[in-house]
């Protein structure tokens, strides 16, 4: 890709000026006719965009929009404004065009631009030469004038916000007022473009710093009535960046232009005046000229410091290859801090064929033989690093002819490293379709595996075999033994799982306890044998806690075709099978068929049976205990519903709540569930247990429930009770999705004793602002926080951070799921008072509870 490197001077920064401009932009678009005025917004941004001493529009943007305007009979009318004026005016469609806008991912919502880039721009800092700024980091605690709603401005707000740095941002109207600020020292420092800064910093004394960020594309933007004018806008860039003498690259090399400053010093002037002797005369010539060449040599140096540091911090390589022979030119001088190969290496002729990857290199060759000068080639392959590495480079070059139809010519061209951008691509696609526990298929991929695979067996006329395994009674195992526990548990099923399938089958995991195996091609009496096989491999004895825990699983089997063709019936048909396969007991795998069918339509009976459970008091609490963590003294209870169905034996909420959300029971089962824990507690009182208050779980519909505050009054004065003893827990979720039509039930609640608790806090999307807006008094800290403390310094100091933040708010905090000594230890020295979890006491009916505590 690269040869032998010149020593830089002159003309080699300029090819790589020329360099980074063409290989930035891109030809498109062709004119069209305009005859309505186009009104164009002007403000104050030399050399781009400004009024000239004669009071004409003048700048790069301008001088080609008015070219642009004469090829397409435009009439233009510009309307004066200052920046954040003519952007508000564009918006709402007072002027058609604005030049000189950067593209934003918010501005490309709100304004329309073209699609060729009129030229490519960075932000850089400016300050006086004593003030000495290296790095973002030099500026903490200054501060800085800025554009106000530029890309610096939004930069350094983000910058400030998050790494801390105290940055004072003076926000101004104009670039000139920003220089101005710094170089009278009202101001530490000053960011602009820059174009402006280059032109602009030797007059109010500052000096570029080696600071700079925001790289990006300047564009002519349109309102969104104005969309038509864009295309002529980019047929004329295309035009115009095909040939290096067209009206583009002058204006270009007038903009780059150091603009002429020196004036006739304040003595010259009496000076020629009182000339009277040739002498005198003669030596103020010689004396003028003498200075005028030192500072056309200051310039010319600052100039090429200007242009190396360009080329040193600029984030790619740019380079230049003589064409058809594909010989080094020249290479940017930053080639070596970017590849990490030494300067000489890296622009030699070799040293490219020596280090694409060798699957790519034929490919790229190729495309290099077939360039174009109507087109930007782009080009992705693999480099070997320094190291032994692969890195992947994007590679984007133009060819610019010795003549017209030439074969030969220059190639200009930049690459860089794209290598992380590429991993942390695939990470997270990784991540949006696999489960984090096991890295096994989530459901979405599972179900496009799925399709896959019985499109494969259509083909081939195979049988196909959809199998869910679902762990026997494997909530238990995360109630009485942890989560943590439960977790290893997955991971090691799923590597049974792993052990049992085959090359070519499909393994996924479908939900919390259960799996999904595709498999094809086995006939009936193999398959057979395999899960048979299964069923007993899942069952071989797990060592937890210096024991052995038997698990079994219910397995259920779905047929293609016979079964059904689509991958969404197999997965209802295998789930059929499954609970058909649990209600004999577990540890068995079934088959679906048809008395399956008809034996699992009965959730009209089921939701039948919940309707009268809950008008019947058929339901149970149970009630998990709330402590002081430093003396273990129960003073709340949380409650938690279970139904002991006649048929099915005792059910904990996973079984029947996602029916009451479905059928609208739960609206009936939370207010069942208020009025029997208001029961309870009053009943405890009088046994004489000094319970401070019960906390009930409240669903997403009582949010909207104008009539709950009266009920609740209701059931607190028939109980004897006073508000204060009842606390509702809520989702952090819930709270979060239309926190404004929640607060107004909330608030009836609270205004009227009643306590009202954020559950599960940790695993939403919860925003600070609202939580101190929301009528919350407690706030219960999930046990994903609470599950790696003593094990995790940065979980720990996260935990004491929320505990401070929630003391100073007020608000009360209660940590949920401890299941080791370790993590209440730590709780207690962060200062937690209150916590909840197996460690303090599981789930207990009314009368164990208590009677477990005495013993």
């Amino acid at each position: 890709m690269f040869a032998g490197a010149r020593p830089t001077n002159g003309k080699t920064l300029a090819a790589a000026a020329l360099a980074l401009l063409l290989v930035s932009l891109a030809p498109a678009g062709a004119h069209g006719q305009q005859s309505q005025p186009v009104r164009v917004g002007l403000y104050h941004n030399p050399p781009k965009v400004f009024v000239d001493q004669d009071g004409r529009p003048a700048g790069l943007f301008i001088e080609l929009i008015e070219r642009i305007a004469r090829r397409n009979r435009w009439q233009l009318e510009y309307a004066e404004c200052r920046w954040n004026e003519c952007l508000a005016m564009l918006e709402t469609g007072e002027i058609d065009l604005m030049p000189d806008v950067a593209l934003t991912a918010a501005r490309d919502l709100r304004l329309t631009f073209h699609e060729i880039p009129v030229v490519q721009s960075w932000s850089q800092v400016y300050a006086r030469p004593r003030n000495r700024f290296t790095a973002m980091t030099d500026l903490q605690g200054t501060a800085v004038a800025v554009l106000s709603g530029s890309v610096q401005a939004e930069f350094l707000e983000r910058l400030n916000a998050d790494q801390a740095l105290d940055m004072e941002l003076i926000r101004v109207d104009s670039f000139s007022t920003a220089f101005e600020l710094a170089g009278t020292g009202e101001a530490d420092a000053a960011a602009a473009n820059h174009f402006f800064g280059r032109r602009n910093s030797d007059e109010y004394d500052l000096i570029e710093t080696p600071i700079t960020f925001n790289q990006t594309s300047l564009f002519v933007a349109a309102s969104s009535d104005a969309a038509e004018l864009l295309p002529a806008v980019d047929e004329a860039l295309q035009r115009w960046k095909s040939s290096a003498d067209s009206p583009y690259y002058q204006a270009l090399n007038r903009t780059y232009a150091a603009p002429a400053r020196a004036t006739l010093p304040d003595w010259l002037i009496p000076a020629l005046i009182a000339a009277v002797l040739a002498f005198m005369a003669l030596s103020a010539w010689l004396i003028i000229m003498r200075r005028r060449m030192r500072l056309a040599q200051q310039r010319l140096e600052h100039t090429n410091q200007r242009l190396n540091h360009l080329l040193m911090s600029a984030p790619v390589v740019l380079y230049s290859l003589r064409a058809p022979e594909m010989k080094v030119e020249w290479v940017s001088p930053n080639a070596e801090r970017l590849t990490g190969f030494p300067y000489a290496e890296v622009s030699r002729d070799d040293w490219w064929p020596r280090h694409v990857h060798p699957e790519d290199k034929a490919r790229i060759e190729a495309e290099n033989q077939s360039i174009r000068s109507d087109r930007t080639l782009v080009q992705e392959y693999r480099v070997t690093g320094r190291d032994g590495g692969t890195l992947v480079v994007r590679d984007e070059k133009r060819f610019i002819p010795d003549r017209e139809g030439a074969a030969s010519g220059v190639i200009i061209g930049c690459w860089n490293d794209v290598t992380t951008a590429r991993r942390q691509a695939r990470q997270v696609d990784f991540l949006s379709h696999h489960d984090r526990l096991t890295a096994l298929p989530n459901r979405a991929r599972l179900e496009w595996l799925l399709e896959n695979a019985l499109a494969s067996a259509a083909e081939r006329r195979q049988n196909c075999f959809v199998i869910l395994a679902d762990l026997d009674r494997f909530k238990s195992v995360n109630d009485q033994l942890g989560v943590a526990t439960g977790d290893r548990i997955l991971k090691l099923m799923t590597s049974r799982l792993l052990s049992w399938t085959l090359p070519d089958d499909v393994v996924g995991r479908f939900g919390n306890d259960e799996f999904c195996i595709v498999t094809a091609g086995p006939g009936y009496t193999e398959i057979q044998d395999r899960l048979a096989h299964l069923v007993a491999e899942i069952a071989t004895p797990t060592p937890v806690a210096d024991r052995d825990l038997m698990l079994t699983a219910s397995v259920g089997v779905a047929r293609y075709p016979r079964d059904g063709t689509r991958p969404e019936t197999l997965l209802q048909r295998a789930s059929q099978a499954l609970q058909e396969a649990r209600s004999q007991g577990g540890n068995r795998w079934i088959e679906f068929g048809p008395e399956i069918a008809t034996a699992s339509d009965t959730s009209p009976f089921l939701e039948s049976d919940l309707r009268h459970a809950i008008r019947n008091d058929d339901l149970e609490l149970f009630y998990q205990p709330q402590v002081t963590l430093d003396a273990n003294i129960t003073v709340a209870v949380e409650a938690l519903v279970r139904w002991n169905h006649p048929e099915h034996g005792m059910l904990t909420p996973s079984a029947f709540v996602p029916l009451a959300e479905q059928t609208g029971l739960v609206e009936e089962l939370d207010l069942w569930m208020i009025r029997q824990a208001c029961r309870q507690l009053a009943a405890w009182r009088d046994s004489g247990f000094g319970i401070e208050c019960v906390s009930v779980n409240l669903s997403a519909r009582q949010r909207y429930n104008r009539a709950l505050p009266e009920y609740i009054q209701t059931c607190l004065d028939d109980a004897g009770l006073a508000p204060r003893s009842l606390t509702l827990e809520l989702t952090e979720t819930m709270l979060m999705e239309s926190p404004e039509r929640a607060r107004e039930v909330l608030q009836r609640i609270r205004s009227s004793g009643v306590r009202i608790s954020m559950d599960d806090f940790g695993t939403g999307y919860s925003n600070l602002a609202y939580i101190t807006q929301l009528p919350v008094d407690e706030v219960k800290i999930d046990q994903s926080l609470v599950r790696d403390l003593g094990q995790s310094a940065e979980a720990e100091m996260l935990m004491r951070g929320m505990i401070v933040l929630f003391e100073r708010l007020g608000l009360k905090l209660v940590a949920e799921g401890i299941e080791t000594a370790a993590q209440r230890d730590f709780l207690i020295r962060a200062g937690c008072t209150n916590g909840q979890g197996f460690l303090l006491g599981p789930p207990a009916s009314p009368e164990q509870l208590f009677r477990r505590a005495d013993a």
